[in-house]
């Protein structure tokens, strides 16, 4: 009897998978109004490999070079990184209401914003968002190339309350060739405030530009998953993100400056992005620095004729720094205080180069998929206990790296 190999399976899984995700309507009415719900889900199946920290310990019988060796386990597992319910409302006279709430591990308000048609190619929302700055962070998190972000995402906005007025330019023929988004929100890094409270009167203001000479995606998305027949047209896109805010409470000002490049054709994709962060403190409260990042990201479907819809390859390169003192001689005063990154430190402030490699398995698109994933991080930079050189001995320099690369495996299901 024959064996069934995997490459086998995959096409009759294939022919399970519903053909692609669409809202489940509610209330629909012949005057256009809609009321509409879906939903995703993410469960995921990690393995990391257990972090190790080496010191150096006088007096005891290592021998140079032969450093012992402490460990910090990283649990493996199985896990659900989002559950989300996705609400959709229209009216023709009363625009557009989206919802979207969080079910896992805690019920959460995610997004609910209001979009409204103010004339001919300007829009207006309200509510909370997230915020036009950068193409990574305006991807919806079941669209992405990769099951975990980038590095330097975390120095981004994410979602807030306020509103936002864009503005789009047809031209030759092509809709929205350009597009200028500007906004006004709360402010604060989202794990920095609650989901609503954030009344302050210390604003962060935002601008977009895009220009996308070649046509918009209907929707946001990572990877060339147009239909085949569309491949053979290039899309290229091009992004500038800028950021501006205040914060009294901790007495600094801060700017955000990013440029985004989304090429595909053939199947294929290229994706760039950049990030540059500077937080000045108006009095010497603190250390004045910048952060800065950037990622290149590949990917192409396998020729076949299952494989060139189904099955893509990608590469993800990074290089993230998220502080340097702007004064070098304080330098050591917001280097790591441990060494690390990742699943080992997801706070860790270490200098690193991060490459993902992976394979996406498409039963109908990003709306039904299996990601899998390996992410090898590099620690770039010493952590402060590897250069004080204190004379305790528990303290004494130690190994900038943490070995904590990891496979992660992921579902993602959208009704």
């Amino acid at each position: 009897m024959r064996r069934l190999s995997l490459l086998t399976l995959l096409p009759l899984l294939n022919l399970l998978a519903p053909s692609a995700a669409h809202a489940i309507d509610v209330v629909k009415l012949e005057d256009g109004t809609r009321f509409a719900f879906s939903g995703y889900a993410q469960p995921y199946f990690r393995v990391v490999e257990n972090p190790c920290q080496q010191t150096l310990v006088p007096g005891t019988e290592e021998a140079p070079g032969q450093p012992t060796c402490t460990r910090s386990i990283i649990p493996d597992g199985f896990g659900l990184q989002h559950v989300r319910l996705v609400f959709e409302g229209e009216n023709p006279g009363r625009g557009k209401l989206n919802l979207e709430i969080a079910t896992a591990p805690n019920v959460e308000l995610i997004e609910m914003d209001l979009g409204f048609e103010l004339a001919p190619h300007t829009g207006l929302r309200v509510g909370r968002m997230k915020v036009p700055y950068s193409r990574g962070g305006l991807v919806s998190e079941s669209r992405s190339q990769f099951v975990v972000r980038t590095d330097q995402s975390t120095l981004t906005t994410g979602r807030q309350l306020g509103v936002a007025l864009k503005q789009t330019l047809d031209l030759g023929g092509i809709a929205e060739f350009a597009s200028l988004e500007v906004g006004a929100f709360n402010g604060d890094k989202e794990a920095e405030r609650s989901t609503i409270n954030n009344i302050d009167e210390e604003f962060l203001y935002t601008a977009r530009l895009v220009l996308q000479p070649t046509g918009k995606l209907k929707k946001l998305y990572e990877g060339d998953l147009r239909p085949i027949g569309e491949r053979n047209q290039l899309h290229a896109a091009l992004g500038l993100g800028a950021t501006t805010e205040i914060n009294a409470n901790e007495d600094y000002e801060q700017i955000r400056a990013g440029a985004d490049l989304n090429v595909l054709y053939g199947g294929m994709s290229l994706l760039a992005e950049s990030l540059y962060l500077e937080r000045s403190f108006t009095a010497d409260v603190d250390i004045d620095y910048s952060g800065l990042g950037w990622a290149v990201a590949a990917g192409a479907f396998v020729p076949g004729r299952w494989t060139n819809e189904h099955l893509e390859l990608a590469a993800r390169y990074e290089w993230f720094d998220p502080k340097a003192a702007a004064d070098v001689a304080r330098a050591a005063e917001i280097r790591a205080q441990a060494p690390g990154s990742g699943y080992a430190r997801p706070d860790g402030a270490q200098a690193r180069s991060v490459l993902t490699t992976g394979a996406n398995i498409y039963f109908a698109g990003h709306d039904f998929k299996l990601q899998l994933n390996y992410v090898r991080r590099t620690e770039l930079e010493d952590w402060e206990k590897s250069v004080a050189n204190p004379e305790e001995p528990f303290t004494l320099p130690a190994s900038r790296e943490v070995d904590d690369n990891s496979f992660v495996a992921q579902l993602t299901y959208r009704l």
